[in-house]
């Protein structure tokens, strides 16, 4: 059976839950510690743009309130480990109410460790509130139009083999499906993404290992039969220079093979206006992928800083070809209290697909906070963060700034099970 054929979706979750059944029943597992645990996190705060409106538009200020309590079901043995947690996000804003949220997340993480073999598996099914734009109207209109509902569902199982002390092989796979809400009125297409990755790792010394990559995905969009093929191989390698710095630098190709429908048209009122006969469209690209990292311990801190270029799926209809630079920076002012900032920034160019007037975009976001440990279980924080997005097609610009003061709380663990 190919690896790629598609993952019978309703099957999963059972899948999962069966897997905790299993695990409390089975008698290695009555020997492990299971636990209840819940915790709230909750913020108020002010954002000056919540739609993004364009730079010379009206950018409708308002407070913001969230309140996200969870709960956590776990076990922890010498071998092995389970994590089931649930959610919900409320957000209110008292004066733009028709932003409101309600966000649900569930999700999984499994892992099972030997010295020479270990397996894991995070998972997730997330039901969230996306603010998006019914129709491209001018450089006068808020980039954010309309609210609706997005529903995501992963699973990444993966399999470490220890072949010896210098040899590592590592198998990944990755299944993403994706819906939407009212996605003809949006523009959007659902679409389910599947990706396979073999790992191949040679230490050379203490302070050096190189490692190979091939990778194979499968991108799917049922409603525009648009279908998107991706072979890549990547070499890298990673090098502790001392104890308090290291990096890694991945570089290689791809070859991505599309094939669809295209049609052409345009939206009137939240309705695509389609112009013409559909037209079967294929191509062939290829591109640079890379991924590098580094970081630096500091006395009293840490400084990151990641690179990368990847194909990534979207709700576009097509995949999109992705940049990303970040950097972050932590710092421990005093025993209790400690400074955070981080630069992020993306270019996304969208490839050649089935949807005609999709846009191409550049953002960047600017973060900076203090964190106050007021006790064991209870965190206190202020953060600030500025956004800045460009949309090319058509052309647009949208800033916005917000400032948040959190409240974090995290209960000690209940045993259930000894």
């Amino acid at each position: 059976m190919s690896l790629f054929r598609r993952f019978p979706l309703a099957s999963f979750w059972p899948l999962c839950t069966t897997l905790i059944c299993l695990l409390a029943v089975s008698p290695p597992a009555m020997a492990a510690n299971w636990f209840l645990q819940s915790a709230l996190d909750a913020r108020g705060g002010y954002v000056d743009n919540p739609r993004m409106a364009s730079l010379n538009s009206n950018k409708e200020p308002t407070s913001v309130f969230a309140a996200i309590p969870t709960l956590s079901l776990g076990a922890e043995a010498e071998q092995w480990s389970v994590l089931a947690s649930g959610g919900v996000s409320i957000n209110r804003y008292p004066e733009a109410s028709e932003l409101n949220q309600n966000n649900t997340n569930f999700n999984l993480f499994s892992q099972y460790i030997t010295p020479r073999f270990s397996w894991q598996l995070n998972g997730n099914y997330v039901q969230s509130s996306i603010l998006s734009t019914t129709q491209p109207l001018g450089s006068q209109t808020a980039l954010v139009q309309t609210q609706s509902q997005v529903s995501t569902a992963t699973a990444s199982p993966t399999v470490t083999w220890q072949i010896s002390d210098v040899d590592q092989l590592t198998l990944g796979y990755a299944f993403q499906d994706v819906s939407y809400q009212n996605a003809t009125q949006l523009g959007l297409f659902g679409f389910r993404y599947q990706q396979g990755t073999v790992t191949y790792t040679r230490l050379l010394n203490d302070s050096l290992q190189l490692f190979v990559t091939p990778t194979y995905s499968v991108f799917d969009v049922p409603r525009t039969q648009f279908q998107s093929k991706t072979a890549s191989l990547q070499v890298g390698a990673r090098e502790v220079f001392s104890p308090t710095l290291s990096a890694t630098v991945a570089v290689g190709g791809r070859r991505t093979q599309s094939s669809g429908v295209q049609q052409a048209g345009f939206y009137f009122f939240g309705r695509f206006i389609p112009i013409g006969q559909p037209v079967n469209v294929s191509s062939l690209s290829t591109g640079l992928v890379l991924d590098a990292k580094i970081d630096k311990r500091l006395e009293r801190g840490n400084l990151r800083g990641h690179l990368s270029r990847s194909l990534t799926p979207n709700g576009l209809g097509t995949q999109v070809q992705t940049d990303t630079a970040d950097l972050n920076f932590d710092h421990r002012i005093t025993e209790r209290l400690s400074g955070q900032a981080s630069l992020s920034l993306l270019r996304a160019r969208v490839l050649q697909g089935t949807v005609a007037n999709s846009s191409d975009r550049d953002s960047a976001q600017v973060t900076a906070g203090l964190s106050w440990a007021w006790s064991p279980r209870i965190d206190m924080g202020l953060n600030y963060s500025y956004t800045w997005i460009r949309q090319k097609a058509p052309e647009a610009i949208g800033a916005g700034n917000a400032i948040y003061l959190t409240l974090s709380y995290r209960s000690t663990k209940i045993p259930l099970l000894q």
